[in-house]
């Protein structure tokens, strides 16, 4: 590598590590409740001498741990406090490999096509990478900013793709053996790169190489090999979950999930009204809808506005596209998989703009190539663009987790007075059940991750989830059966639960006596 394309990498490399590490170095103790369920398999596998255990103490309900357990296993090496530390940094750590991944690549990738002139491609590209919106907003997650083996799965999806077309394409064993061995560890790291890796096959395999399916067997048999069969309980208890999701989505989650979270009459009237809010000088509204909006069409053109000038650029020079037939297939698979999973039957199989994510670098690539030719202006309004929603970021984090890191040595001194109590069974009311589960040393009525109708009964599940997240109206027979000492919540919670579900505050208030309190977060003692 010349010395100016090794500068290039180090600046991307450290450019995206600083982005990403930056909201967590001030604020340590941001944790989000899939963040406490990581840390606590850690905790549990690193109990278990290293081993992945067949379940977990202290989940009430019966089941088998079936969920993606690599980011785990490799926090269980560390040690709780460095594990703590590689929390905030995990999304720093992965990015800046997957940056790394696209420079090299689109390097080897422009050196191999003599039609690819300009030197500047992959820097570019990996520039755009580093200010993506849809790598370093807060999002549904947020993505980079808490502990998740989500952008692990990313990176080691990237590695295994790029391999394999370095393989398919050159012959390369060694690059096989790694797009194997990677998309091998990425069947026991995330459920949705298991899903990506399934879905983007079919279109590789049909109109890039039959080939790749033998580069995905051969990724299954090494899976299989080097977790000494665990995968198969993984991938097993992802086809059984993702099954009792669909059955059961519509009757338990479905102001949850917002049904109509993509209804254009809804997006319409809710722009509408912002806009006259903008016009009396009412901003912050605005600005914080444009953020934070989940319909389709607005993450398509929010979060992926290259996709759309790429999208226009194509339909203007469809002539464009020749000989970048790997580069326009990845993309169109990302796209077919963001259409599909927004239909209403399908989104159990995940938010449709996180497999969109998982296109970046070919619709990142494709786009500064070809507005490299013909606009410049608008790659560099893309990059202020960019650069702009990521500034929003830090403000938004500020506002929403700020008030999280402040809490955390409450919630922490609250849970060791608690834990030298008497034991007994917590419930919890709203979204509090890995937080406990991780705090607290006492049995939690909840189920696991993977939710799995060999062991979860519809009565039960109806009982503990009836008004997702919180449980049924009939408190009484739920303090019964799961035999509750303690019951966790916070203000806002226990109103709604108490006003909109119970629809009677004294019902709960007559059954239980505020024992501990950390700032908005109490915990109950069950007295009759």
């Amino acid at each position: 590598m010349d010395p100016n394309a090794a500068m290039q990498l180090v600046a991307l490399a450290v450019l995206c590590f600083v982005l990403r590490a930056l909201p967590r170095w001030r604020y340590k103790h941001v944790l989000v409740s899939d963040t406490y369920f990581h840390l606590f398999c850690a905790d549990a596998i690193r109990k278990h001498n290293g081993r992945l255990p067949i379940s977990f103490d202290r989940i009430l309900f019966a089941h088998e741990t079936t969920y993606p357990y690599l980011y785990h296993a490799l926090l269980a090496r560390l040690s709780p406090a460095a594990a703590r530390r590689m929390e905030r940094y995990n999304g720093a750590v992965f990015d800046t490999v997957m940056v790394v991944v696209v420079y090299l690549f689109l390097t080897w990738y422009g050196a191999s096509r003599p039609q690819v002139v300009d030197r500047d491609l992959p820097f570019l590209t990996g520039l755009l990478f580093c200010l993506a919106p849809a790598l370093v907003r807060i999002g549904w997650g947020p993505r980079v900013y808490s502990g998740s083996p989500r952008v692990l799965g990313q990176a080691l999806y990237l590695l295994h793709i790029c391999t394999a077309y370095h393989a398919i394409s050159s012959g390369s064993i060694g690059a096989a053996l790694v797009a194997v061995v990677c998309g091998a560890l990425a069947l026991t790291a995330s459920k949705f790169t298991t899903q990506v890796l399934m879905f983007f096959g079919i279109g590789f395999a049909v109109f890039i190489s039959p080939g790749y399916l033998l580069v995905l067997a051969g990724t299954f048999v090494v899976s299989i090999g080097i977790s000494r069969g665990k995968v198969l309980r993984v991938l097993k208890g992802q086809i059984r979950h993702s099954i009792f999701y669909k059955k059961y989505t519509e009757k338990y989650f479905r102001g949850f999930l917002q049904a109509d979270k993509n209804s254009l009459r809804r997006y319409g009237q809710t722009l509408r009204k912002l806009a006259s809010l903008a016009r009396q000088g009412k901003w912050a509204p605005a600005l914080e809808w444009f953020y934070f909006e989940r319909h389709a069409l607005h993450q398509l053109l929010t979060v992926f506005p290259h996709c759309v000038v790429l999208g226009v650029l194509w339909l203007m020079h469809p002539e464009a596209a020749a000989g970048e037939r790997f580069m326009m297939v990845w993309c169109l698979n990302g796209l077919a998989c963001f259409v599909l999973t927004e239909w209403k039957p399908l989104h159990f199989l995940g938010e449709g703009e996180r497999y969109l994510e998982y296109a970046l670098l070919p619709s990142l690539y494709l786009s500064v190539k070809w507005l490299l030719s013909a606009d410049t202006t608008a790659l560099v309004a893309i990059v202020v663009y960019s650069t702009g929603i990521y500034g929003l970021t830090l403000y938004y984090f500020r506002k929403n987790f700020a008030p999280v890191h402040q809490r955390h040595a409450g919630l922490k001194d609250m849970f060791a007075r608690h834990n030298r109590m008497p034991a007994g069974n917590i419930l919890p009311i709203g979204n509090f059940h890995w937080l406990l589960l991780y705090f607290s040393t006492m049995p939690v009525v909840t189920y696991y991750a993977n939710k799995d109708e060999t062991f979860v009964d519809p009565a039960d599940f109806d009982l503990i989830y009836g008004n997702f997240p919180y449980p049924a109206k009939a408190f009484g027979r739920i303090l019964a059966d799961y035999r509750v000492d303690y019951i966790i919540t916070d203000r806002a919670q226990l109103d709604y639960y108490t006003d909109y579900v119970l629809k009677d505050r004294a019902t709960f208030e007559c059954r239980t006596r505020l024992l501990l309190q950390a700032d908005n977060v109490m915990i109950f003692a069950v007295t009759v």
